[in-house]
């Protein structure tokens, strides 16, 4: 098993490469179909409106705009991601829904948007996967504009009796349940790994406090801290 801070960038690219064709079935596994409700707590707090401009960065298979696409309002709806297999299977399932959603390959820690472009930026289970998550938030906040949001969805570390539910879950389930659906159980220790070392709750609070990019800072923690959503007001 090889630990988040072994993980290059590229061999993790390569990973979410391996794994993008039965990514999402996997995660429909692993989190008992919650994972779709997680993502519509995000963009509850959005408070959608017509003609919003909203980036969502590690698209992944583009779940977070096929969601903002269907949601039948007039929205300019871009997803980054810096792996090109992961983009391949986000504009099939954009094409087959006949949805209008933008995508680009983009590293997240050098985003190539103009500052104060778009209204509101998104990231979902991809924080922890970047080298340096401050760089990640200055990047978002920055192409958002004064008062507008940015919104991170990831995993945490519960406490109480959902901990001692969750670690074994995590470490021993989570990772022979990836290899039989997506055949790579390499890539599931290293979500297992990850997640039970990057920081969450009030320490990922602290790293968006560093970045001295927002005026104001809102945590809503889910199933005891088993994920987490952070909402920053951009000053």
């Amino acid at each position: 098993m090889t630990s988040l801070s072994e993980k290059k960038p590229e061999q993790i690219k390569e990973m979410f490469s391996n794994i993008s064709p039965r990514y999402d079935l996997a995660n429909t596994f692993l989190s008992f179909g919650l994972y779709k409700i997680w993502y519509k707590l995000l963009i509850k707090r959005i408070m959608l409106s017509n003609g919003l401009k909203i980036l969502d960065c590690a698209t992944g298979t583009g779940n977070i705009p096929i969601l903002l696409a269907q949601s039948g309002l007039n929205l300019c709806i871009c997803g980054v991601d810096f792996s090109d297999k992961m983009l391949e299977v986000a504009r099939k399932r954009i094409s087959k829904r006949n949805l209008s959603v933008g995508l680009l390959h983009a590293d997240i820690l050098e985003l190539p948007f103009d500052k104060d472009y778009f209204d509101v930026a998104t990231i979902c289970f991809g924080i922890r996967n970047v080298t340096d998550a401050v760089l990640c938030l200055k990047e978002m906040s920055k192409v958002v504009k004064s008062g507008g949001k940015v919104l991170i969805l990831e995993f945490g570390n519960p406490t109480g009796i959902v901990k001692l539910l969750y670690e074994p879950y995590r470490k021993l389930i989570m990772p022979v349940v990836g290899r039989i659906v997506t055949g790579d159980r390499e890539a599931y220790y290293y979500l297992a790994d990850s997640t039970s070392k990057f920081p969450s709750g009030e320490n990922f609070i602290e790293i968006m406090k560093r970045t001295n990019q927002f005026k104001k800072i809102n945590m809503l923690p889910i199933f005891r801290g088993v994920a987490y959503i952070y909402e920053g007001i951009v000053k």
